[in-house]
């Protein structure tokens, strides 16, 4: 099954290539996207080039597009505006099968930037002092 999951991923990867997604116009909103027709398109093209058949990579795709989706809900309106962009960008490198998948990760490390920079401005700030 491993072997399965790892072959249907490495099709997704290659797939991923041939198509762009959509990006909002100005960025302020998660972006909307076909994830059904995107992982359809997907399927049948993992079944014409490999012997994966389509509902596994149906629902693999659908699976990893949700995580990824569900991540970008949480984090989008925690990341500036213009990591969002960058994010955005990065996202639609990845084609239309992986979309919500790149968006979340990439999130998920600007997020964790900005954490980082917040803290270290914080940590920049006068000394508070001790308190007992």
């Amino acid at each position: 099954m491993a072997a399965m999951r790892f072959a249907v991923a490495l099709v997704l990867i290659a797939a991923a290539g041939s198509a762009t997604a959509q990006t909002p116009a100005g960025g302020d909103a998660l972006p909307g996207h076909d994830v059904d027709a995107a992982c359809a398109a997907l399927a049948d093209q993992s079944t014409k080039s490999s012997n994966t058949p389509r509902n596994v990579a149906l629902n693999l795709c659908l699976q990893e597009e949700q995580e990824g989706y569900d991540t970008s809900k949480v984090l989008w309106g925690r990341v500036s505006a213009p990591r969002r962009r960058e994010c955005l960008q990065h996202a639609s490198g990845f084609g239309q099968a992986n979309y919500y998948r790149a968006l979340g990760m990439c999130l998920e490390a600007k997020s964790a930037v900005e954490d980082n920079e917040r803290e270290m401005q914080q940590l920049r700030s006068k000394p508070q002092g001790f308190r007992y």
